[in-house]
């Protein structure tokens, strides 16, 4: 039960600082504490506001907006629903927003929901800063037998809710529900997303069939269409968690945001990750230019990936310019190019270091290519 929760946590967090982060859809039994056990304790452990907004009962003029006249433009707008204007006036990046029995919703008010769920649009107004939960039963049990569209599954993280029967029996027999703990993101874990995206590439360059799922598998998969689905949006998904993942110290929750964005492929990746066996990105930190590099291109740049994340995840002047020496030293051994691929992210998370370090020169001209710093800046 705690790991569901935690995983829910964190992709919750992570819609309050990166606007690209997925909302999350919720799927189990009924009864099993999707709400009570999972959003509730969330929102309060967050210090949110919470708006349950059981979608059954909604038009999609309750997330589109009501068509009305403007006559002193001559044009028509779509006024927001009561509850979408209350979040406005106040503050959306205090809300969480949970949509409940989302499968049951009519297809017309499913359709309202894609801009809902990937930009926060609710008629005119920008719920972007908000976080957004959806809650669903499988189809097999759902009162309509409905389920959600692929096109709304593909904007999520997919969690299944099930609760573990031990968990649940142990808090009944000490007589209360305990309130998980949430562990928080730290403030700059936004940083090692280019990291994440970079690996994630590098993965697909290797095994291109892995991009993009096809029409012709979706639509083998008949009823279970609507399971997650590897696309460029939720590889973009998946990067983003991992990132929040391994900056909060929740690797633990790497396969179950795989499972939830882009299915398969992503714990091939995971296998792929793991069998390059590149040890502690912390030693080359500690030593930049002693130890013995990879001689495989694919297993060089995870490791120039994974020291450059480890900088910048964690960032101090020290670790910013340990992470240029290890780079200068993968150019000194015939990698500079898989370097010149990590050094721009290093760039543009400078942190507190000031000037440029002996080690970063040689990437001059390259970074100022990319724009990332000025032509005359030079040793500044």
């Amino acid at each position: 039960m705690h790991t569901h929760f935690e995983l829910v946590a964190l992709a919750v967090q992570a819609q309050f600082s990166c606007p690209s982060a997925p909302a999350v859809i919720l799927v189990g039994q009924a009864g099993v504490g999707k709400n009570k056990g999972g959003v509730e304790p969330l929102a309060k452990a967050l210090s949110k506001n919470l708006v349950w907004l059981p979608t059954p009962r909604y038009e999609s003029a309750d997330f589109n907006g009501y068509p009305a006249p403007d006559f002193e433009s001559g044009t028509m707008r779509f006024l927001a629903p009561q509850w979408a204007q209350k979040i406005a006036d106040d503050d959306p990046s205090n809300y969480v927003v949970f949509l409940d029995e989302v499968a049951d919703g009519d297809s017309r008010t499913q359709a309202a929901l894609h801009g809902v769920v990937q930009d926060g649009f609710v008629a005119d107004l920008n719920l972007s800063t908000a976080a957004f939960i959806l809650a669903m039963n499988p189809p097999e049990i759902a009162t309509t037998g409905g389920c959600t569209s692929h096109p709304i599954t593909n904007r999520s993280l997919i969690v299944w809710w099930e609760p573990s029967r031990n968990d649940v029996s142990k808090m009944m027999r000490a007589g209360k529900w305990e309130l998980p703990e949430v562990t928080l993101l730290p403030e700059n874990w936004t940083l090692g997303i280019s990291a994440s995206m970079s690996l994630v590439g590098q993965f697909l360059t290797l095994f291109p069939q892995h991009l993009r799922i096809t029409p012709e598998e979706l639509m083998e998969r008949g009823e279970n269409i609507w399971h997650p689905a590897h696309t460029d949006r939720s590889w973009e998904h998946f990067w983003i968690l991992r990132a929040a993942a391994l900056a909060s110290g929740q690797k633990h929750l790497l396969a179950d945001i795989a499972r939830g964005t882009v299915g398969a492929p992503g714990n091939e990746f995971l296998a792929w990750e793991r069998d390059l066996n590149l040890g502690d990105p912390e030693d080359y930190l500690k030593n930049p230019k002693g130890l013995p590099l990879p001689e495989e291109d694919d297993r060089a740049f995870a490791l120039a990936n994974m020291v450059v994340q480890a900088a910048v995840s964690n960032n101090t002047p020290d670790r910013w310019n340990a992470a240029w020496s290890f780079l200068a030293y993968m150019k000194d051994n015939q990698m500079g190019d898989i370097a010149a691929v990590n050094a721009p992210i290093l760039a543009r998370n400078r942190g507190k270091a000031k000037g440029v370090p002996a080690d970063a020169k040689p990437f001059i001209p390259l970074l100022q290519a990319a724009g990332i710093i000025k032509a005359h800046v030079g040793g500044e």
